[in-house]
């Protein structure tokens, strides 16, 4: 078996190597999933807010401070260039798609009068567009680097979920508009998760693989829970107004979470893509 290029030996892949060889604490996984489980509490009790309700927050929001650093490459919350950026991507657009689905299904029933069995018809689509995209971004034609390639899925399914928004916000709007935004949707995520985690493997020494992939898949799940429970306390406190104010304030939280990856995947910078062949050289 050939070596990496670098690795004198098969026992030189476990030598630590920079920052990010450090070992992850236990602790931090634990106070991570803590801080997110009392946000998501808090939030669920935004209709009767009192100093428990903020103290719980304000603690869980520590708590995610402190343990998230630990748990994600160095320079998370500065946006450092590479990994560090990588990250945030993937996790808030994860969050900000996961929060529209969930609430499509409710926006369709309860605004616009549709079955679950029709309803459940559109939630197909955005399946069939991930799929697309995924092939897509696999082609050796598509002449672009792999963070070129993630912030033009951030971009789009920004441009996806700011047309749901209108469409549910603005009562009357053609349906046709939220079908052509949740399939955009759909389609960015596509090229944003299969290109985040390739990103991943092209800049991880093969020795922090490991612990590179599982930070991301922590960042997807940190970016899934906290997101869709604020969108979700925003529908619980503003239950009783009108379905165009409830859901929109819910498709608000989306787009704002989709938008502000823009930034951090314009900070990943050049990033191979091997298929294409586009981008610069890695080597260790």
């Amino acid at each position: 078996m050939e070596l990496p290029h670098g690795a004198a030996s098969f026992d030189d892949l476990d030598a630590p190597r920079g920052p990010d060889s450090r070992p992850v604490p236990i602790w931090a996984a634990g106070v991570g999933a803590g801080g997110a489980a009392l946000l998501q509490w808090a939030g669920h009790r935004v209709d009767r807010i009192d100093w428990i309700v903020i103290t719980v927050a304000v603690v869980g929001i520590a708590a995610l401070v402190v343990a998230l650093p630990a748990l994600m490459p160095t320079g998370f919350f500065r946006l450092r260039p590479g990994l560090a950026s990588v990250m945030p991507v993937r996790g808030l657009q994860s969050g900000a798609f996961m929060a529209s689905e969930s609430y499509l299904l409710l926006v369709l029933t309860q605004s616009r009068g549709f079955s679950l069995q029709h309803a459940s018809y559109l939630l197909c689509l955005s399946a069939a567009t991930w799929c697309l995209a995924s092939w897509i971004q696999a082609q050796p034609w598509l002449r672009l680097r792999r963070d070129q390639i993630i912030a033009l899925g951030a971009v789009i399914n920004t441009a996806g979920l700011g047309a749901m928004l209108a469409c549910v916000a603005i009562e009357g709007s053609p349906l046709v508009i939220l079908i052509v935004g949740y399939a955009l949707g759909g389609f960015g995520m596509g090229l944003v998760v299969a290109s985040t985690s390739l990103a991943v493997m092209t800049l991880s020494h093969p020795a922090q693989l490991g612990r590179s992939t599982s930070s991301l898949q922590v960042a997807e799940g940190m970016g899934n829970s906290v997101i869709v429970g604020i969108a979700g306390s925003f529908y619980a406190a503003l239950m009783g107004h009108s379905w165009q104010l409830v859901f929109g304030s819910v498709f608000v939280v989306a787009v704002t979470c989709s938008a502000a990856s823009i930034i951090s995947a314009l900070r990943i910078g050049p990033v191979r893509n091997d298929v294409a062949g586009v981008g610069p050289q890695k080597s260790w």
